[in-house]
């Protein structure tokens, strides 16, 4: 199921990182960037899910709470009065905001979409 929702290959999967190593590269791109702790995600569980997986790795780069855009989104949507049940890319629709990358549910892609929402969203409160 998953291979067929990101589009992957098993050539893709034999030559992917192992999700032992995910973290220590994450941490190394977020020192490196100068970035924040704070994970955005389209839903929340992803980060959550890799930390299960890694077992809870006390050198844990990133915050305890991520940023939830589809939780954003989704309040934003119901006070302007459309339905709130939308993916991560028809969202991006509804708000002008075109899709970035060939591939949905490819993490690479997903996380820009999701950073890029964020941005989004953001600037639609400091309008406020």
């Amino acid at each position: 199921y998953i291979k067929n929702l990101a589009g992957i290959t098993d050539d893709d999967i034999s030559s992917g990182y192992q999700l032992e190593d995910v973290f220590s590269i994450m941490g190394s791109d977020r020192e490196l960037f100068d970035t924040s702790r704070v994970v955005i995600t389209w839903g929340g569980n992803d980060i959550e899910c890799l930390r299960r997986e890694c077992g809870y790795p006390e050198d844990d780069p990133f915050g305890r709470t991520p940023k939830d855009v589809k939780r954003i989104y989704q309040t934003m949507a119901e006070a302007r009065g459309y339905s709130p049940r939308k993916g991560h890319s028809k969202a991006l629709g509804i708000c002008g905001v075109p899709w970035q990358g060939r591939h949905r549910h490819r993490a690479a892609v997903d996380a820009v979409n999701a950073a890029v929402m964020f941005a989004y969203l953001f600037e639609q409160f400091r309008k406020m």
